[in-house]
């Protein structure tokens, strides 16, 4: 869905891209675009972005989350402008 919905919604690409920027191996948009995740090689760098996210205003809910394997997710909601 993504080649589908950043062109429609480009802040799901910048804040994929900013989340690579930050630290995570790889960002991905997840179902239908409001929650983008980074996947990130140790928790200490998944802590940092999600602080530097929680300062987006463009961010509505930034978390860490551990996944099954062992590996650290960012998470975020993106707050569209102009939506509810």
């Amino acid at each position: 869905l993504e080649s589908v919905t950043i062109p429609a919604h480009p802040i799901i690409k910048e804040i994929k891209e900013k989340l690579i920027y930050l630290g995570a191996e790889n960002a991905l948009m997840s179902g239908s675009g409001p929650t983008v995740f980074g996947i990130f090689d140790n928790k200490e760098k998944a802590e940092r972005c999600n602080q530097i996210l929680r300062q987006d205003s463009r961010v509505k809910t930034a978390y860490v989350a551990e996944n099954c394997s062992g590996g650290f997710e960012a998470r975020m909601e993106e707050h569209y402008v102009g939506r509810q």
